[in-house]
């Protein structure tokens, strides 16, 4: 996604409670991270924000449900990581 415009990211993501970013892609340089840094950058951030993605590691061989569920991208995986989120928030 490019290029991300500053002020549509604060405006539509700043004032959110809990954000969720869900990529499969590796963490390094990923859209959560650029997100991120547009946000603190300007000063406004959700409560909460969850960067789903496949982290720092190369995903080994399997069918893309396999990995998915493996880095917990899968809908399960999902949800709970929303869950955790909004429990640690109260």
């Amino acid at each position: 996604i490019s290029p991300l415009v500053h002020e549509d990211v604060c405006k539509s993501l700043g004032e959110r409670k809990l954000l969720l970013v869900l990529e499969d892609s590796f963490g390094v340089g990923c859209v959560g991270q650029r997100i991120a840094a547009i946000l603190a950058e300007h000063r406004v951030s959700p409560r909460q924000m969850i960067l789903k993605n496949l982290g720092k590691t190369f995903a080994p061989a399997g069918s893309v449900p396999e990995l998915e569920k493996s880095f917990g991208l899968d809908a399960a995986g999902v949800a709970a990581a929303v869950r955790e989120a909004m429990n640690h928030g109260k």
